[in-house]
């Protein structure tokens, strides 16, 4: 034991008579924990593998500790587990392995006992004893019974690690009379499994989570002596500990506005005109079990049934939000408690655990200054930005992060978009009437509806981060398109007008208060918490891979006509010149593959449909070989990369990458946003000209045209 005195020269083993154990020195035990004796296996404990070792090598540590060389020198180990891949000797293995060489490299001895221990306890198998030929996991409860049995061991708890009470004292483990309440009981484990299956969750790691609980939660230490809490009613020595006592008070809360009279202490009787005296069993057995109706009770039959009504009606409990640290013990309590005691038509519904809150991807904390109270978010950012920020923070079981940098951007976005619904208000903003058909007036109409039907999901679900990104984010995304595609004709009104009540819906969860000023601002009669949310239609997802196809264009074409603007590479010992900024562009669009390239796609599709997946490269070139028109060398040399490319596609598409053309009329499609895609390009209209690949009168000085493939125009860039 470090720094301490040798404590015992030796002393008879109960289980090994005529045997010696000697107490020796062990640098990583704890004196502060249990009684700072451990049994020492430097077969299988690369810890006690290398506190042998140093006391064998180091004569001055044997010194140090009064260890004589007769309890250390003649010691060899011990085989007594066999490990596939590790063998007899794991410790010394695992030592080797990670190259250490004294109990001073901590570090390394973390991993390698955790590497040992694990694969020991899983894997590996007895090689004395009268267990010897069985698995190290199913002896080993075998050999803690027959220790306790033989009366030389006792079951002993402690915490897993060092817990500080509320109090900040440091909290031990007290061996004392107990009621415990047996959650492990296979019926009631059933039950809560049940409820557990039918229930949502909202992650499947809180679902994993709450099945691992279920697993191994048995019995729970369930009272206490001292604190608040509610007498145990079979032994009012004892309070009911927290965590146990706090599993059901929702059912009260359907009922405590009618018993409370708006206090907390009681000292006044309530709406329904009921003492606490008058509170007994029999009168909750009616009002939350459907029992009789008790008749000594002294209030009134239908004073109960109100009570009864509320409960009904507001039971069972259709959402419970919790950290994810209280899964492992109250949630699942919550769940245990509430089969045991109510129907299955009161079982709880759901239950959304969260991680904790980090800020600025930092933990809060005081002592360093990381800290921010709502108080302050809400005087820094306002009360929607810091809501808005909060949203951002994150939905899973991971810490969400509150960040600065997003409540700002927050504040900035929600501004911008006011100003702008204001201008749209006030008529600044020339708005056409009539039809609403072109095809960004089609994308815009899809982009909405799909945008109402995602929102609503995530909403649904729990995720709220989802519910920004699509009801937000994606949404002024799909509006800047709009307004960029229809810059030549004007925004249509009434899509106009609609997409600001679309919005409006799917932000005022987050950011109320702006939202209600907006829905006043529209003319609207009363409050925007009193309306019903948006109907979505038909989704057109046609119309919105057209218009990402479009938009994914104009950015290529926008980053290549730029790159002409850029300095000439200069040839060794010539100045450089200046770029010049091309003012036209030619654009080349393929409806279908042609040439060698046609041969491939049609193999490749082949190939696909009869084996539902592409081989391997090796397997596909050998396939395309055998294509007479791709056999020449110089061909093929340009066949395996364009493979590559298309295999990449489908990483993203699938199987749609292998269409052997376009699904819709690119030709007609880019030629009719000509307008859109000359404003990107920052061009005349008139210098923007889109030509058919395949037609071979359009002019190609620069040979493009016979790279141009479906789904991907090719375009030259030059100065008239």
């Amino acid at each position: 034991m470090k720094g301490a005195e040798l404590i015992g020269s030796g002393v008879e083993s109960p289980l090994t008579p005529n045997k010696i154990i000697y107490c020796l020195p062990m640098f990583n035990i704890l004196m502060d924990k249990g009684t700072g004796v451990v049994t020492s296996v430097p077969s299988d404990s690369p810890d006690d593998y290398t506190a042998l070792m140093d006391l064998k090598r180091k004569k001055p540590l044997r010194e140090k500790y009064g260890v004589t060389d007769e309890m250390v020198m003649p010691y060899e180990i011990i085989e007594i587990i066999d490990i596939p891949g590790w063998g007899t000797r794991a410790a010394p293995t695992a030592c080797d392995m990670y190259k250490i060489e004294s109990q001073n490299d901590r570090e390394k001895l973390t991993k390698a006992k955790k590497e040992v221990y694990r694969e020991g306890f899983d894997s590996g198998i007895l090689t004395v004893g009268p267990y010897k030929g069985e698995a190290v996991k199913t002896a080993k409860p075998k050999v803690k019974a027959d220790l306790i049995a033989a009366g030389v061991a006792f079951r002993y708890s402690e915490p897993e690690k060092e817990v500080i009470s509320r109090s900040g004292d440091k909290c031990v483990v007290c061996r004392s009379e107990q009621w415990n309440l047996k959650y492990g009981e296979s019926e009631w484990q059933a039950q809560a499994m049940k409820c557990l299956a039918n229930m949502e969750t909202y992650s499947k790691e809180s679902r994993a989570a709450f099945e691992f609980t279920l697993g191994w939660l048995e019995e729970w230490a369930c009272c206490r002596e001292f604190g608040l809490g509610s007498r145990l009613p079979w032994d009012e020595k004892y309070l009911v500990e927290s965590l146990s006592d706090s599993t059901i008070y929702m059912a009260y809360y359907t009922v405590a506005h009618l018993l409370q009279g708006g206090t907390l202490d009681g000292h006044e009787v309530g709406p329904a005109g009921i003492k606490a005296s008058q509170l007994t069993d029999a009168v909750w057995d009616y009002i939350f079990l459907e029992k009789p109706y008790p008749e000594d009770c002294g209030i009134p039959e239908a004073t109960l049934a109100r009570l009864r009504r509320e409960f009904e009606y507001w039971y069972p409990v259709d959402l419970r939000v919790s950290g994810k640290d209280l899964i492992q013990n109250h949630l699942t309590m919550f769940i245990y408690n509430h089969v045991a005691i109510f129907p299955e038509k009161h079982w709880p519904r759901s239950v959304r655990c969260n991680g904790h809150v980090m800020l600025n991807n930092a933990k809060m904390s005081k002592s360093t200054g990381n800290f921010l109270t709502l108080e302050e978010a809400v005087a820094k950012y306002s009360a929607d930005g810091m809501r808005f920020a909060l949203a951002m923070a994150g939905d899973s079981l991971e810490d969400a992060n509150y960040s600065d940098e997003v409540a700002n951007m927050a504040v900035l976005r929600l501004h911008s978009m006011l100003e702008w619904i204001k201008g749209i208000v006030d008529g600044k903003e020339q708005l056409r009437t009539g039809s609403a058909d072109t095809f960004w007036d089609r994308m815009f109409i899809s982009a909405i509806n799909k945008s109402i039907a995602q929102t609503d999901n995530h909403y649904k679900l729990m995720n709220i981060r989802d519910a920004m990104l699509t009801g937000f984010f994606d949404l002024q995304e799909m509006l800047s398109r709009y307004t960029r595609g229809t810059k030549s004709i004007g925004m249509h009104k009434e899509l106009i007008m609609r997409f600001i009540e679309v919005q409006t819906f799917l932000l005022a969860p987050i950011t109320p208060h702006l939202c209600e000023h907006i829905w006043k601002m529209l003319g609207k009669p009363n409050s925007i918490m009193q309306a019903t949310w948006p109907e979505g239609g038909p989704v057109d997802t046609d119309v919105l891979g057209q218009a990402e196809f479009i938009v994914e264009l104009s950015r290529a074409m926008r980053k290549g006509i730029d790159a002409t603007a850029q300095p000439k590479k200069a040839k060794k010992g010539a100045e450089q010149q200046p770029g010049v900024r091309a003012n036209a562009i030619n654009v080349y669009v393929a409806s279908r593959y042609l040439g060698w390239q046609g041969f491939v796609m049609q193999k490749l599709s082949e190939i696909y449909q009869q084996q539902g997946a592409l081989p391997q490269t090796k397997e596909l070139a050998a396939a395309l070989k055998t294509i007479p028109e791709l056999s020449d060398n110089a061909t093929f040399k340009k066949v395996m990369p364009f493979v590559s490319m298309i295999q990449k596609e489908m990483e993203t598409r699938g199987a749609a990458a292998l269409a052997l053309k376009s699904p819709f009329d690119e030709l007609a499609l880019v030629r009719e946003n000509i307008p859109f895609l000359a404003d990107q390009c920052v061009i005349e209209a008139g210098n923007l000209k889109v030509y058919d690949a395949e037609d071979e009168s359009a002019p190609d000085p620069m040979k493009k045209a016979a790279s141009a493939l479906p789904g991907s125009p090719s375009y030259s860039f030059f100065n008239v």
